[in-house]
């Protein structure tokens, strides 16, 4: 569905086209709770307990004394949209309802949108989630790479197409019905990859724990680089330019090019060692495990050139370790293990180098290690072959999820509930 670009704030045509400050507020002040009892449960929102879809896992309670300092303030009906990358253009955000208490603190790193009367929530988290707000909204990030943010400016200006209120809800309601169904595909989609997920990584234990080499540590086997803080003004689109490892690139065994930004050809001077070669191995050190999987891949002579962005690590076997065994070393459970306790609880998980070097792994001689990647390419190629079905399709689904929201809350859809 295509779905044509919306004019700039300052020239839309017609009435219904309303900045969002003129119907909302952004993030409400926490001394609206100033007088409740600081032993009051309430609920506790970090980043992950909001998925892509606008769900909430209300889980996780807290007392407000422990937490009304220092977190992002929130009540039932508001709507939160994630500001940093990449969570906000993978489209984190949800109409809060059912909160304990009937308010909640989540991370710093949410906006929280106050619908006024004019305005229905529930459309308006739509809204949000439209691909005109997410597009316009990466390209007005500010700051340093991968911890650029939305500022408040964006959200107040963001022009809205805001017809009368009984609109709004058929609206919201025709996408309540639609998304649902969506879901449900995009769930099955979900799942199946998740147990190809499992399977790969049944098939490596058993493999390596079969190995009886004496384990060594990284820090003794791999050249680690990280990124390059490349400046985001000097971001290109210009299809000759190198491309960017992002951490929204690394996916889970291959490296994704749906969303690309590049580097200038002419300002390459300096940053030889930070350009990808085939072979590497590429680890996304934000977020680094989803559902799918570790993120973490082998650059192909297809993603070259491409150079290394801030906050994705690049690992380069030696003469005693193929890049190949290094990767399956990565992809198998004890690597989780190792960092799990240093992540858990944090609400944007991020690993670092030295956690990665101090990693241990079994060493067998190279011809070993040879044989054993062998096995698992044969035994793996037709759960990757799935995978990568299940992928694309899931992937179109998505895309038609959003360009459905993104035509219905900009008035392109016709919708046959709304009233005359």
């Amino acid at each position: 569905m295509s779905i044509p670009a919306i004019e700039d704030a300052t020239a839309h045509r017609g009435p219904l086209w309303i900045r969002l400050r003129r119907f909302a507020r952004l993030n409400p002040s926490r001394t609206e709770v100033a007088h409740l009892p600081d032993n009051l449960e309430v609920t506790f929102l970090p980043m992950e307990r909001v998925s892509e879809q606008g769900e909430v896992d209300h889980s996780t309670m807290r007392t407000l004394g422990d937490i009304r300092s220092g977190y992002t303030y929130f009540r039932d009906g508001d709507v939160v949209v994630a500001k940093i990358t990449p969570c906000f253009e993978n489209g984190k955000s949800a109409w809060i309802q059912g909160c304990k208490s009937g308010v909640g603190f989540g991370t710093t790193e949410f906006h929280v949108i106050r619908a006024e009367p004019e305005v229905t929530a529930r459309y308006l988290s739509y809204v949000v989630r439209s691909s005109e707000f997410l597009g316009r909204g990466a390209a007005a990030m500010s700051g340093a790479a991968g911890q650029q943010r939305v500022p408040e400016d964006f959200v107040l200006d963001f022009p809205v197409y805001l017809p009368p209120l009984p609109t709004q809800r058929a609206i919201a309601d025709f996408l309540d019905r639609k998304t649902a169904a969506l879901d449900g595909l995009i769930a099955r989609k979900e799942r199946l990859l998740e147990l190809l997920a499992e399977r790969r990584a049944a098939l490596i234990d058993s493999i390596f724990r079969s190995v009886t080499a004496t384990p060594v540590r990284l820090r003794h086997l791999v050249d680690l680089l990280t990124g390059y803080a490349f400046a985001s003004d000097a971001y290109s689109q210009d299809d000759d330019d190198v491309r960017l490892v992002r951490g929204v690139n690394v996916g889970v065994g291959q490296l994704r090019w749906d969303e690309v930004v590049r580097w200038p050809r002419e300002r390459l001077t300096g940053l030889d060692r930070y350009l990808l070669e085939p072979g590497d191995v590429v680890l996304g050190m934000d977020r680094p495990w989803i559902s799918t999987g570790l993120r973490v891949a082998s650059v192909r002579p297809s993603d070259c050139p491409s150079l290394l962005l801030q906050r994705v690590a690049r690992l380069r076997g030696g003469k005693s370790l193929r890049n190949a065994f290094l990767l399956y070393s990565l992809l198998w459970e004890p690597f989780r293990a190792h960092l799990e306790p240093e992540t858990t609880g944090v609400s944007i998980p991020h690993i670092s180098g030295e956690q990665i070097l101090s990693y241990s792994i079994p060493l067998p001689p190279i011809g070993e290690q040879d044989r054993l990647c062998e096995r698992l390419d044969n035994a793996s190629r037709r759960l990757d072959e799935t995978a990568q079905v299940a992928s694309t399709q899931l992937s179109l689904l998505r895309e038609y999820r959003q360009a459905l929201i993104t035509a219905a809350v900009t008035g392109q859809l016709e919708i046959p509930e709304v009233p005359a």
